[in-house]
């Protein structure tokens, strides 16, 4: 798996203990296999693309096939979340999506190596979902300013008025 942000806070760590599925053949040969383990669902995630967003869109169809066939509920975790990236989940019927929120623009850069995004993609994120009615559970980084405290408030005002299921604080 790859990661083209390496965010400071994970470099890629997260992704070490999950499978890999870079085809989509190679994600319904997998969807099968944990299928026949007993697995009922699956966290689509991996590493993000330089737009913040995982390589979801050319996995619609594996995906969807796979939850037709097995029944399985899908988590999905991204950075940003794009128009075209909403619509692909809302096709998939993603059960739960998980993104970061982010209340400061230096955060976005410094420690997500998200050059030239602002809060306001973020908040544009959390547009595209709710127009496509996906369910959220936001993740809140508290202290990802290397330990301190410097937009989680503007993040959780920017939730307000959401479709939130959960929210996910995370403390570091």
């Amino acid at each position: 798996m790859q990661c083209s942000l390496r965010c400071d806070h994970c470099r890629m760590k997260m992704l070490a203990a999950l499978h890999s599925a870079d085809s989509p053949e190679k994600f319904l040969a997998l969807a099968e296999r944990l299928h026949g383990q007993g697995c009922r669902g699956m966290l689509l995630t991996g590493g993000c693309d330089r737009d913040g967003t995982i390589p979801l869109i050319p996995f619609v169809d594996a995906a969807a096939e796979a939850r037709r066939r097995f029944g399985f509920r899908y988590a999905v975790h991204t950075k940003l979340v794009t128009e075209g990236f909403a619509r692909a989940a809302a096709a998939i019927g993603v059960d739960l999506l998980m993104t970061d929120v982010v209340g400061e623009d230096d955060s976005l850069r410094e420690i997500y190596h998200l050059q030239g995004r602002t809060v306001g993609d973020v908040e544009a994120s959390l547009d595209f979902a709710g127009a496509q009615g996906l369910s959220l559970a936001p993740h809140i980084m508290i202290g990802i300013a290397r330990g301190k405290v410097v937009g989680e408030y503007r993040a959780i005002d920017l939730l307000k008025g959401r479709r939130v299921a959960v929210l996910c604080l995370v403390v570091l």
